[in-house]
């Protein structure tokens, strides 16, 4: 009787052990292409729920990682002189399918060599999101969040590809690399680079030697004259306007006026450059939309409105105006 009890207790208390290790992980399988070029100097970057988690050299044969369920992850695809990509994966399911197997998540990336004059804010934000859709009961493109970023991305993309392809027809090698070739202190260091070099020409021009009836070459050294300005920075006062807030208690809609109206408005974005003052009508409101939460401001300004959106998700922040990816400090500057 004993014995029978203590078979039962030492089984009841390894059974939720049992129950857990069934829980296998989702396994997902990534295609990493680098744009004519090989995947030297590349690596991968994997966050979960936004701190850093783990890193993958981009030659890895093993091209896959495995996540555990009910996290948010973010894996970056980057190397020197490409455009980098971002990948967003959410593992949350509902608990009563954790026991279930999962089929291997797929995708394809590709980053392509970086040029200046193209618009690479988009990449910025997941280029696509993977999730667990309920009604199919799989993890798979979340259209819902990408159909917002989509024809952005096909945008910068397709400049790329035209500024890559006159670069190859013309021999040249790709005119980015902007950190590279614009490194602080390179534009000081090649000046003093040329100074030197001038210094160390001579001019050689024939002048007659009084002692013999041939003629000498006398070496005379230019002098090089480096005129450095001052660089004067104006500063501009701003001048700000407090404003009530006004609540619409039939519509409950928060009426937001102009927080700040500036004297100056080289201060602001040069979206409102033909903009003097703000306009009172600055709208603002708030609703959840899935897993999102949204904050919308209607910005009047100009006669024209502007519709902006911070729209927040559990693995980060994002803001658009008009439906155009923007920064979060030309949101900063534009809206509050």
């Amino acid at each position: 009787m004993i014995l029978k009890s203590f078979i039962s207790l030492y089984c009841g208390f390894l059974f939720p052990f049992c129950v857990f290790a069934q829980t296998e992980p989702l396994r997902v399988k990534y295609n990493f292409i680098v744009d004519d070029g090989d995947r030297a100097g590349s690596k991968v970057d994997i966050e979960r729920d936004g701190l850093p988690w783990k890193q993958r050299d981009g030659t890895d044969a093993k091209n896959y990682v495995d996540m555990e369920f009910q996290h948010e992850y973010v894996l970056t695809f980057s190397k020197p002189g490409f455009i980098t990509k971002k990948i967003a994966v959410s593992t949350v399911v509902p608990k009563k399918k954790l026991d279930e197997p999962f089929d291997p998540l797929l995708f394809n990336v590709t980053i392509f060599r970086q040029y200046e004059g193209v618009n690479i804010v988009v990449f910025n934000n997941p280029v696509a999101r993977y999730a667990y859709q309920v009604k199919k009961g799989v993890f798979e493109y979340d259209t819902d969040y990408s159909k917002t970023i989509i024809a952005e991305v096909k945008k910068a993309e397709d400049e790329l590809k035209v500024k890559h392809k006159a670069d190859k027809s013309s021999g040249g090698t790709p005119p980015v690399r902007v950190a590279e070739s614009k490194a602080a202190g390179s534009d000081e260091k090649s000046i003093k680079k040329d100074v030197v070099a001038e210094k160390n020409k001579v001019e050689e021009s024939p002048k007659k030697n009084t002692a013999n009836s041939g003629t000498a070459i006398v070496k005379t050294e230019k002098p090089i004259v480096v005129n450095k300005k001052p660089i004067v920075i104006e500063k501009k006062p701003i001048v700000i306007e407090k404003k009530p807030i006004v609540v619409d208690k039939k519509t409950n809609v928060v009426n937001k006026p102009a927080a700040n109206v500036i004297a100056d408005m080289d201060s602001r974005s040069s979206l409102f450059a033909g903009a003097s003052v703000m306009d009172d009508n600055h709208i603002e409101r708030e609703y959840v939309a899935g897993n999102k939460h949204v904050t919308e401001t209607i910005v009047t300004r100009g006669g024209r409105k502007y519709i902006y959106k911070k729209v927040v998700y559990a693995w980060g922040v994002y803001y658009f105006r008009d439906n155009v990816s923007i920064t979060e400090p030309t949101y900063i500057q534009e809206v509050l």
